[in-house]
């Protein structure tokens, strides 16, 4: 993880400097800058490892810029629902965020979370490099959008949680009948259904209410950190059901990157 969060760390805090730069009066020639604030977004809850290791590099941007850059960070969604969140950052009305990438905005980011992609870690490490094919093409589609592609973040293995018992679980083919929240991803729902659950598409931010009101009697999509942070107060089972890796995609403002190399050397320099 240290090693990614030094990588982030490099092209943010050249980026960072950036977004102040058309606004703030920074100048590369007299060498003056003024402190900025970035709002960085993210879907984890507050204290969980991602949200940690967020706040560790952002620690690291404001030391090695002598200040100059700080950090607003709004965790579990604070700031709406990711897909909501990635439209303003592409508006440049939030800076940065560390999230999936919403199929609502364009079905092209759907492929990426497909099941089965890679079956150990040296396949998923080699799919999801920054350098590979895979995330190249999801680089170019968000440079559609203005926004610049970072780095990938493993978050975590996924799996299903439940209130009840599940029906003969290690059978792919049994068919529960149980309803379960997925995200509003065809993806998700076909991994729901293929393992004989009911998928019932929901906001994350819906889904403590519609387990509390029975509205459904499990969920898929967040991983078991994010079930235990969210819903510990619903005494869920241990996940039996499905395994899967889970990464999300850190991206800043196009505007932002466009600037960076103006601003690199006040960087380098302290500044």
């Amino acid at each position: 993880m240290k090693k990614l969060f030094v990588l982030l760390f490099t092209c943010v805090m050249v980026m960072s400097l950036v977004a102040c730069g058309g606004s703030s009066g920074e100048s590369a020639d007299s060498g003056e800058s003024e402190a900025v604030t970035l709002t960085l977004a993210h879907t984890r809850p507050e204290g969980s490892s991602a949200d940690l290791a967020i706040r560790e590099f952002c620690d690291e941007v404001t030391e090695a810029t002598n200040g100059t850059v700080t950090f607003e960070i709004y965790p579990a969604q604070q700031l709406g629902d990711y897909s909501a969140v990635f439209e303003r950052v592409m508006i440049g009305d939030v800076d940065m965020q560390l999230a999936g990438l919403p199929t609502s905005v364009d079905k092209f980011f759907g492929f990426g979370t497909g099941a089965y992609l890679a079956s150990n870690w040296d396949e998923a490490k080699e799919l999801f490099s920054s350098d590979g094919t895979l995330m190249n093409e999801v680089s170019a589609k968000l440079d559609e959008y203005g926004i610049t592609y970072l780095c990938m973040y493993p978050n975590y293995f996924g799996g299903i949680a439940l209130h009840t018992e599940p029906i003969d679980p290690t059978n792919p083919d049994a068919t529960s009948g149980i309803k379960i929240r997925v995200p509003d991803l065809t993806q998700f729902e076909l991994t729901a259904e293929a393992f004989g659950y009911l998928a019932t598409p929901l906001a994350s931010s819906d889904t403590f209410t519609a387990l509390q009101t029975g509205v459904v009697d499990g969920a898929l999509g967040m991983g078991a950190e994010g079930y235990y942070s969210n819903f510990s107060d619903h005494n869920f089972l241990p996940d039996v059901d499905v395994a899967y890796a889970v990464y999300a995609r850190a991206a800043i403002t196009r505007e932002d990157w466009a600037n960076a190399a103006k601003y690199a050397a006040l960087a380098s320099q302290g500044y």
